[in-house]
């Protein structure tokens, strides 16, 4: 967990230090980033296998857990854009047997970096309120019935059309709340696993605006 976690934090100082020379690329701002844009995306997809223990019974649970979600932005300002999201997923547990459904609403806000035309890497903040609906234990999902938690993530973004762009992220979460207690044993931080997205950028309105005198 802990080599994971500076695994992260290593991806995230890199991408602080490397700012200086992406920012002054000689790149064109695409038309997708700029103010006034609109971006419409299916995000947080994330499949993976996990063998956890639930923290109020101490049992082991193994399962798959699946995820997806939509969410709309809007650019503020260039490369800034922020907005809201819903998604959910579903938890399937192998030992023993049972079935959940996690379900959550966020906020984010997103900063891109453009150094090709084609390629853009970016930092992510967000803020979700999750829900639990279903017979597994809250653990499985990395939280209880009802919780809130903030997630910082860095990703790259590739254009395959001026429209739409396909995206991988990878991060860290922290449980900030939670309606049930949390064993002092299982961690607030923990890294999450590779999101991939798909986005449309409807940027007709922030194309028009960019070119007025």
């Amino acid at each position: 967990m802990k080599a994971r976690i500076g695994q992260v934090l290593m991806m995230f100082l890199s991408l602080v230090w490397a700012y200086p020379v992406l920012a002054q690329s000689d790149s064109p701002l695409p038309a997708a980033y700029r103010q006034g844009s609109l971006m419409l995306s299916l995000s947080n997809i994330r499949m993976q296998y996990r063998n956890i223990r639930d923290p109020r019974t101490g049992a082991q649970l193994a399962g798959f857990h699946a995820s997806g979600g939509l969410r709309a932005g809007y650019f503020l300002r260039d490369r800034w854009v922020a907005g809201a999201g819903i998604g959910g997923g579903s938890s399937v547990r192998v030992a023993p047997d049972g079935r959940g459904y996690p379900l959550y609403a966020e906020a984010f806000t997103r900063y891109y970096l453009t150094p090709l035309p084609r390629l853009a890497f970016f930092g992510e903040l967000n803020l979700q309120h999750g829900f639990w609906r279903g017979d597994l234990p809250s653990s499985f999902t990395d939280g209880s019935p009802r919780t809130w938690s903030s997630e910082a993530r860095i990703g790259v973004a590739w254009h395959a059309t001026p429209w739409l762009s396909l995206e991988s992220s990878y991060g860290l979460n922290y449980l900030i709340q939670s309606n049930q207690a949390y064993p002092a044993d299982i961690p607030r931080f923990r890294a999450t696993p590779v999101s991939l997205g798909v986005n449309i950028h409807l940027n007709r309105l922030g194309a028009r605006r960019s070119q007025r005198p």
